[in-house]
């Protein structure tokens, strides 16, 4: 409120009323500032008044229900919910919203979300699910909710085992190529050029410390369990040591055993 009494700020009651009983006699200036959950009628946000004695008057401010925006995840196949994915929303103009996770119902919730054009995508997927980076738009509209959902289907795993037809004991070092449906060939992973793209590509793997990345077993021409482990380097086999940081004890026993 601006006048000769102000400017001050006052909040409405729970029925929505700001009571002034007491104000001097002069001319003031009455401006909305916020509501949550609801838009300002821009030609009701400002009103003048002039008060005299043993005058009351009563201003009116117009507001309309603000709209909002609920995004859903789900499992395509099965339609079940699926939580911990991450998404950046945007308005069109190139404003970031923010970035959100579903919950554990597959839901994120935005609450009166102004009225407009939102692109929303995907950054981190759910385990055992493949980023879908596509992005999808979505419209706004004042006093409405709009729901978008969006569906992932759940990535497939193969095992190959390759033996030898007279010993049934498995074979070391065959590559193998995999095709789709549609004859195109199917990429297993992508090589990392340096120790820092490495890092990049487990993290988007969902590969984090302390995940069991491979089993103790005996395959090939071997002289008992143990896990194979080894790191290239333009084609060239390389100590793995160079790279780990801290390796356990044990490993280091290993290595230098004789």
């Amino acid at each position: 409120m601006d006048g000769s009494y102000g400017p001050k700020e006052f909040t409405t009651d729970k029925n929505g009323e700001i009571d002034l009983s007491k104000l001097p006699t002069g001319a003031y200036v009455v401006t909305e500032k916020s509501c949550p959950g609801y838009v300002i009628d821009e030609e009701t946000r400002s009103q003048t008044v002039v008060v005299n004695a043993n005058d009351l008057q009563t201003l009116t401010f117009y507001n309309r229900p603000a709209g909002g925006l609920q995004l859903i995840k789900s499992d395509e196949d099965t339609g079940a919910r699926i939580g911990g994915v991450k998404f950046e929303i945007r308005k069109v103009n190139g404003e970031v919203l923010g970035t959100y996770t579903t919950d554990r119902n597959g839901v994120i919730s935005i609450p009166g979300a102004e009225s407009g054009w939102y692109t929303i995508t995907e950054l981190k997927a759910a385990d055992g699910y493949e980023v879908d980076p596509t992005p999808v738009n979505a419209c706004v509209k004042d006093g409405e909710t709009t729901t978008v959902e969006i569906t992932n289907q759940r990535m497939a795993s193969i095992m190959i085992h390759k033996v030898d037809a007279h010993t049934g004991r498995g074979i070391y070092g065959v590559k193998f190529v995999l095709y789709d449906s549609g004859k195109n060939t199917f990429t297993f992973g992508q090589v990392a050029e340096t120790i820092e793209k490495l890092h990049i590509l487990l993290e988007e793997a969902g590969v984090k410390k302390g995940d069991k990345i491979g089993e103790v077993g005996t395959t090939g021409n071997t002289t008992g369990n143990h896990l194979h482990f080894e790191f290239r380097l333009n084609g060239k086999y390389i100590d793995p040591f160079t790279y780990i940081k801290n390796p356990p004890i044990s490993i280091i026993a290993s290595r230098y055993q004789k």
